[in-house]
């Protein structure tokens, strides 16, 4: 499966790190960008995974998207991804504060999950919560709680709680 990450913080970077040691996801699997060269030339060393500059290039070659980037820069990655996100993608959204709504407003019809995972991550002691969008499927739901227990813990709850 292949898994990408528009954004590569603190929080991707430990997502990234559970996913590759609990063997989940290999390395030739891993797609992250990110605006900064010294963070992807960090990433590409230490995990060996793909790295571009290009947020296009990532959401066009994964099958799951994480959207790690500061909530004040989603709207502005979600219309330059939006041509090219479809609906065989599954969007994971990590943006503090930013509902399920509003990324479906700018990806129509992509089936879109919200997480908020805990500082614990970093550790794979973490608690995330997730909620799933309108379109996300179960199969949707069983990936996210996947991708998402390598860790840490995985509750799925409704939006508003």
């Amino acid at each position: 499966m292949k898994v990408g990450f528009i954004g590569s913080g603190k929080m991707a970077e430990a997502m990234i790190a559970s996913l590759l040691t609990s063997n989940t996801v290999q390395a030739h699997e891993l797609f992250v960008s990110d605006n900064e060269a010294d963070r992807r030339r960090l990433m590409k060393r230490r995990y060996g995974i793909n790295t571009y500059s290009n947020n296009r290039h990532v959401a066009g070659t994964v099958e799951v998207l994480f959207l790690s980037v500061k909530p004040q820069q989603l709207d502005a990655v979600l219309k330059e991804i939006a041509d090219d996100i479809t609906k065989k993608q599954l969007i994971i959204s990590l943006a503090a504060g930013k509902k399920i709504s509003f990324i479906e407003s700018y990806l129509s019809g992509a089936r879109v999950i919200r997480v908020m995972p805990n500082l614990p991550c970093v550790v794979a002691e973490g608690m995330s919560a997730f909620a799933a969008g309108a379109k996300a499927t179960v199969t949707d739901r069983r990936t996210a709680s996947k991708l998402l227990s390598c860790f840490g813990r995985v509750l799925e709850i409704p939006e508003d709680q």
